[in-house]
């Protein structure tokens, strides 16, 4: 009678589990990796192993823009561009958030920066979470030394 030998390896990978069936039938070494195996433990799809990708890539292009806006010492003009939207803000507390990116890189892009680091700035301070109607009823209630 040969040597039969199964075993089930799962060893974890940068994209999930990697499931291996090793099949030892006398002297044969036989490998099968089936569909039944992905389901059975959870394997991710390529599917879900492209959007885990996307969602790395987006946290690391949040990162780098994090990282450029701090790296530049520009307090100053972080601060004269608050006050500067916290007025436009209240002149126009109806306006969009797209209107405001419009508005600020006609008027300020050349003298400061783009609209899209001020974001990354102002979440960096108030978090990632706040949207625009939150931010426009804070800076429209709130009193600010040098604004008011």
């Amino acid at each position: 009678m040969p040597l039969t030998h199964n075993e089930v390896s799962r060893k974890q990978r940068p994209w999930g589990f990697e499931v291996r069936e090793v099949v030892w039938d006398g002297s044969t070494h036989i490998e099968t990796f089936t569909v039944s195996w992905r389901n059975q433990f959870g394997i991710p799809t390529e599917q879900a192993i492209t959007n885990r990708i996307n969602q790395r890539l987006q946290k690391i292009q949040e990162r780098l823009d994090f990282e450029a806006v701090r790296g530049i010492d520009v307090e100053e003009q972080y601060r004269e561009a608050f006050f500067w939207i916290v007025r436009k803000v209240r002149e126009n507390p109806d306006a969009t958030l797209d209107q405001a990116r419009n508005f600020w890189n006609i008027n300020m892009s050349e003298q400061l920066f783009d609209f899209d680091k001020l974001v990354v700035y102002f979440r960096k301070l108030a978090g990632t979470n706040i949207t625009w109607n939150q931010f426009k009823t804070y800076v429209i209630n709130k009193k600010f030394e040098g604004v008011d």
